[in-house]
């Protein structure tokens, strides 16, 4: 991490020692997410990288009668609290995430990209992209990807504003069924039904 990724000068460095220390005392999935929920120095942000740390997001795992669900992600938190300080360094992690189709972790990269400047933010759109195209996408916030809208079209940054604009609102094919009448079917996009039509006025005014 340079210098200038991380202008303030209070925060102290982890040794080696220190990170693997870390590591071994957050392999309990309680003591990972109580490290991360109270860890804020963007300091040890590339040495956990080093080390794997941001590998991957947790997987699916099985629940009752046929169902899988998703465990949240605490070194994600993690990543948004230091994106302000460290964005290019957080970027870097997000891009290279393994993320399980984890809904947390995408709800938790469209916060680290608001978290930190829309130049860099930006790098992240194609993401968030791919997982508006993704079944488990509830967990985003639609008021979030307007206000990254918002942000892009404010910075003029056009060609990533595009993309994410039609992840969110262009029209897909939807699924055939012989349950309901073609003119009855919903059109699928990014967004369900009823955040289309609520968040569409804010991004015609972006």
């Amino acid at each position: 991490m340079t210098e200038s990724a991380c202008p303030s000068q209070s925060w102290s460095r982890p040794t080696e020692a220190d990170v693997t220390a870390a590591l071994v005392h957050t392999a309990d999935p309680q003591r990972r997410r109580a490290f991360y929920n109270g860890l804020k120095n963007p300091n040890w942000l590339e040495p956990l990288a080093r080390k794997g740390a941001f590998t991957e997001a947790p997987g699916p795992q099985a629940a009752e009668e046929g169902w899988i669900q998703y465990s949240p992600w605490p070194e994600g938190d993690y990543l948004v609290r230091v994106a302000p300080e460290a964005p290019a360094p957080v970027v870097e992690v997000l891009l290279n995430l393994d993320d399980k189709d984890n809904p947390f972790a995408h709800r938790l990269l469209v916060d680290a990209a608001l978290a930190m400047p829309i130049s860099e933010g930006a790098r992240l759109v194609r993401r968030v992209c791919q997982y508006l195209a993704a079944p488990r996408r509830d967990l985003i916030n639609p008021y979030s990807l307007v206000t990254l809208v918002e942000r892009l079209a404010a910075s003029g940054i056009t060609k990533e504003l595009g993309h994410l604009v039609d992840a969110m609102y262009e029209p897909r094919q939807a699924p055939r069924t012989d349950e309901s009448p073609a003119p009855f079917r919903d059109i699928p996009t990014g967004l369900d039904s009823y955040w289309y039509t609520v968040t569409l006025p804010r991004v015609f005014e972006a």
